[in-house]
């Protein structure tokens, strides 16, 4: 159970993690959340129906393939990302609580309503069978809007390289910037946006990116993304862009939460990556001991992913 004390609402947030091993990603890979809001006062009912709610967890029948490009792009991540994840019954990893209340007597409720449940086993890293290339699927109607993915195996998230994974992922491309951002997007207009993500559940990592193209620009669009990650190796991460993307992680870490919903998925992140929790000033000093070198030592593996083309 983590507790946050928190002023950024006169409300509370309570988020109950929920191990599944699947590929769902909320807030973390392979787990789903449960929440309930409310204000302080009704915490305690609060807190009585999440516990009902736990109590009816099952295991989800895979949904089938979607005909909306962004979810069956999420849908083909999920198909290679599930080989290496554990599929047990569902059982709460986590329980966590931010807002207006007071931590002792917080606690001491949560334990009323949630200590004797059986926690769930934390995964375990599992032996990996990975085949980069290209995967094309067809949907077969019309779409406004065809997608573009790669995925790649990453460490986890408390395992030596994943903070240069992560760094290596912003200066590729975020949101509308990076070297594949402004190319796509700004210069040459071939792309939506980029959603690019590290996955951890703790125990298996990756990066994904998720690129929305007109469906008549996927081929140049494609042929690009595979210019930029070749470029990585030809044209290596200047020490300026791994200080800058060391910046925007630290950044991030100290202004994102900005809300009690925020806050708990960020407090879960932490605990379930890492088994405890980290304040922006030892993210900043665990990126500092990243060098450029070592960032671009991970090149090869990096590039070395699984092109998808979701299209009609």
């Amino acid at each position: 159970v983590i507790v946050q004390p928190s002023d950024l609402s006169p409300a509370v947030y309570l988020r109950a993690v929920v191990f599944t091993g699947g590929a769902q990603t909320d807030p973390v890979l392979g787990h789903r959340s449960l929440i309930t809001r409310s204000r302080p006062a009704d915490l305690e009912a609060a807190a009585g129906r999440l516990r009902q709610s736990l109590e009816r967890l099952g295991s989800a029948a895979p949904a089938p393939p979607s005909g909306d490009p962004e979810t069956r792009l999420e849908q083909a991540f999920a198909e290679i990302i599930a080989a290496a994840l554990a599929a047990p019954a569902p059982a709460p990893a986590l329980i966590v609580l931010s807002g207006d209340v007071q931590p002792d007597l917080a606690q001491t409720l949560l334990e009323n309503h949630f200590g004797d449940l059986a926690p769930a086993v934390p995964p375990a890293a599992r032996a990996l069978e990975f085949a980069p290339g290209e995967r094309t699927i067809r949907l077969g109607h019309p779409v406004a809007q065809a997608r573009i993915g790669y995925l790649v195996p990453a460490p986890a998230a408390a395992q030596p390289g994943a903070d240069a994974y992560r760094l290596l992922a912003y200066i590729l491309s975020h949101d509308y910037e990076g070297r594949f951002g402004k190319e796509a997007i700004s210069r040459r207009g071939l792309a939506y946006y980029v959603d690019t993500r590290y996955r951890s559940d703790g125990a298996n990592g990756w990066v994904t990116l998720a690129v929305g193209v007109d469906p008549g620009k996927i081929e140049p669009l494609k042929a690009l993304l595979e210019a930029e990650l070749r470029r990585l190796a030809t044209a290596p991460p200047s020490t300026d862009e791994v200080a800058e993307a060391k910046a925007h992680l630290v950044g991030r870490a100290r202004s994102a939460a900005q809300s009690n919903e925020e806050l708990t998925a960020e407090l879960a992140r932490q605990f379930l990556w890492r088994g405890g929790l980290e304040d922006p000033r030892a993210l900043e000093r665990r990126l500092a001991a990243v060098s450029t070198d070592d960032v671009r030592a991970i090149v090869p593996q990096f590039i070395d992913g699984l092109i998808f083309v979701i299209g009609p």
